[in-house]
């Protein structure tokens, strides 16, 4: 039973999966039907809703329903062999409805995070294009650690090759600074900046496309955050055996 409750959420998240669910929906009176395939009825209702969810838009509603048949046909003979009962089947759905469940979680958290650029932060981000710059790299546990997880790394690069998030670190810094702790991963960056010299090269992107570009490192910098948040308030245990594994590695 465990697997249906699997199916039901994918309808509830993104109507990912119609293939597995077109036998599990509630039955319809004749009344309902808009289409009967071997007794299976199909509603008005239901074709609305598999319309309005569907993964691509068709061109006509004619190839929808044509498509819809093909479906139900298909999810017929499955179950008539006996397929939706087969263990890889069901952790196939189980995959799935986790993995639509993560993606809705993330797209509404982005959705909520409006991080702000400004045309000061565009100019920045032109000036530091031009540059090369040599960085000492420090990860760290959690923001708050005093000692690095690994010895220091010594990075020199231009600044068009750096990560995305780190370059949104340097925008303000000179010489001798360095950055906060700042999210890679489930752990934190530092950067010091110990020289910074003339690349030659420059960004050839306008300014709109440098304010969406720092938009959207702002706010997957903001997810990374909130993740590793989730991570620190936890109750994570591991079992010996799974210690011992993982040390084997």
């Amino acid at each position: 039973m465990r697997y249906i409750y699997y199916i039901i959420g994918i309808i509830l998240v993104a109507g990912l999966a119609v293939v597995a669910t077109g036998h599990l929906l509630k039955p319809e009176t004749k009344d309902d039907a808009a289409l009967t395939v071997n007794g299976r009825t199909i509603s008005i209702e239901e074709i609305n809703n598999r319309q309005q969810y569907a993964s691509y838009p068709y061109r006509s509603l004619n190839d929808f329903i044509d498509d819809l048949l093909t479906r139900e046909l298909l999810i017929q003979e499955a179950r008539r062999r006996g397929i939706d009962r087969e263990e890889s089947f069901r952790r196939a759905i189980q995959d799935q409805y986790e993995q639509s469940l993560i993606k809705l979680l993330l797209d509404r958290m982005a959705n909520q995070l409006s991080p702000r650029v400004s045309d000061r932060d565009i100019a920045a981000y032109r000036a530091c294009s031009t540059r090369r710059y040599r960085l000492r790299q420090e990860l760290y546990d959690n923001p708050q650690a005093k000692n690095p997880l690994r010895p220091t790394r010594t990075i020199e690069d231009d600044f068009n090759a750096l990560p995305l998030a780190w370059q949104l670190q340097l925008l303000p810094l000179k010489n001798g600074q360095k950055t906060p702790p700042f999210p890679v991963g489930n752990q934190y960056c530092v950067l010091r900046v110990e020289r910074i010299k003339d690349s030659g090269t420059a960004v050839e992107l306008s300014d709109d496309e440098i304010r969406r570009l720092l938009t959207d490192g702002q706010r997957q910098l903001a997810l990374d955050a909130w993740m590793n948040g989730l991570r620190r308030t936890a109750r994570i245990e591991k079992s010996p055996l799974l210690k011992q594994r993982e040390g084997q590695k």
